[in-house]
């Protein structure tokens, strides 16, 4: 069978055994410039009632790796609302709540990829023996291709972005009280609310949809488009995007809707969390402390600049948003959702010099998460390999697979402030972890391992990330 048809990658022949050579060449340092200006007023209603009104402008500005400006976004106005009310003017009940907007820059890892000539390629060859170290030999290639168009050139500035591209951006809402209910007692509720209203991620066009369109919109042959085939671009997911294309015409622009990348739906991102405690503050009293539980989901299709479900861990570049088959059944919990948290932390004054404290931790794990080959017949649209929300044939939304152990952890502290130096100078002991737990946080979530579907990732469902061993660290500081 063809190991990779979507990239031209046709059967080994023989006894079906090949191995693959993958090289990747680059550097870039690539830059963004942001200027932002900021107004707030902090009002005062009435003698119970405050009031802040704040406004921030953002511009954003990205160079490739020749100093040149490849996208822009400029005008990103952020609205800010805040108040705070003491009900009864004794400050025994107080209500609050912030509204804003908050705006991102592309991160320059999806620029590095997106705009910058790196090389990133792989050579398939048929072996006919294996050596002393483990090494084929005999190798005769039988494919090769450059990954997502990376040629090595870098891509010509004025086509790789959208030319209405716009900054990532998300609303946050929040809304809370706390209630004294003794002089030394005091409980609180905040609830919290964000929605994902824009992000900017890159494409690739390994089925050259663009030059498809360019060519029926403008009557043209696939000889007058110098455009690159395969192509990675840069754009908003959810929105029509503007293109210049290169032909021998010279640039043509091409409107791009959602829909004819493929994708279903655009990104969404909302999250939801009820925060409930209890507190009593480290007064007058030689003990502080506070408990409080939190519960909280984090859903959509569109986890952020790292990929928890994919197993990713570099920042801005992710398989999301690549082609539609990767997005296909996208929409769930996020990875990095945790349901359940519940926090203690207590303080203990032994003596004006001396004073312990602790802090436990408990969540509920993320979810578990299985990515393998697209559809019933286990395929590799657009040749992604492992990376679809299919597993073993079935789909996979995220989050159906139930959730990963809890977690739970105690740090504890101590910290000596001598009165020989006017209880200015401190040493401090903190034990992290004492338990020395080592749950898992993230699980490898790739099925298959190879082009056959039968052969599955030996790696699949073990641990990738843990908890941190315990550790113990040593402080000195002096307050000035």
């Amino acid at each position: 069978a063809p190991v990779d048809p979507a990239n031209g990658i046709g059967a080994p022949g023989g006894n079906g055994y090949y191995v693959m050579k993958e090289v990747v060449t680059g550097a870039a340092g690539v830059k963004t410039v942001e200027h932002a200006q900021y107004i707030e007023d902090t009002w005062q209603v009435t003698d119970r009632f405050l009031l802040n009104i704040g406004l921030r402008n953002d511009a954003f500005a990205n160079y490739n790796n020749s100093g040149q400006k490849f996208t822009s976004q400029n005008h990103n106005w952020s609205p800010r609302l805040g108040f705070s009310w003491d009900v009864y003017g004794d400050a025994s009940l107080k209500v609050y709540g912030n509204a804003g907007r908050y705006y991102l820059a592309i991160n320059n890892n999806t620029a590095y990829d997106g705009a910058t000539g790196y090389a990133w390629n792989r050579t398939y060859y048929t072996y006919t023996g294996i050596d002393a170290n483990g090494m084929p030999t005999g190798l005769t290639p039988f494919g090769y291709y450059d990954v997502n168009g990376h040629t090595g050139q870098a891509p010509d500035p004025r086509t790789v972005a959208s030319k209405n591209l716009g900054a990532e951006y998300q609303d946050e809402f929040i809304l809370g009280a706390t209630k004294a209910i003794t002089p030394e007692w005091i409980t609180g509720v905040k609830g919290t609310f964000r929605v994902l209203r824009q992000i900017s991620d890159d494409v690739c066009d390994s089925s050259n949809l663009l030059i498809a369109k360019t060519k029926a919109m403008y009557n043209l042959t696939d000889d007058q488009i110098t455009a690159n085939r395969g192509a990675c671009y840069i754009f908003n997911p959810g929105k029509t995007n503007n293109f210049d294309v290169l032909t021998t015409q010279g640039y043509l622009r091409v409107p791009m809707s959602n829909g004819d990348w493929g994708f279903a739906q655009g990104p969404k991102r909302k999250y939801y969390a009820l925060e409930m405690f209890l507190e009593h503050p480290l007064g007058k009293d030689d003990w502080g402390g506070r408990l409080s539980y939190v519960y909280s989901r984090s859903y959509g299709n569109s986890e952020g600049l790292l990929q928890v479900s994919r197993g990713n861990d570099s920042v801005g570049v992710t398989q999301d948003w690549d082609n539609a088959y990767v997005m296909d059944r996208a929409n769930g919990v996020l990875g990095n959702n945790r349901t359940h948290q519940v926090k203690a932390y207590g303080t203990y004054r032994i003596s004006p010099e001396w004073m312990v404290s602790g802090v436990a931790n408990l969540a509920s794990g993320g979810p578990h998460n299985c990515l393998g080959f697209y559809g019933t017949d286990q395929s590799q649209p657009d040749g992604y390999g492992s990376y679809y929300h299919w597993c073993n044939g079935k789909p996979s939304v995220p989050g159906s697979m139930g959730d990963l152990p809890w977690t739970y952890r105690i740090d504890l502290n101590v910290t000596y402030r001598p009165a020989f130096a006017d209880h200015k100078l401190a040493f401090n002991l903190s034990v992290f972890n004492v338990l020395n737990q080592q749950r898992p946080l993230v699980l490898y979530t790739r099925y298959n391992n190879t082009a056959t579907p039968d052969k599955l990732n030996d790696l699949y469902d073990t641990v990738k990330v843990m908890e941190s061993p315990r550790y113990v660290r040593f402080g000195v500081s002096y307050d000035f």
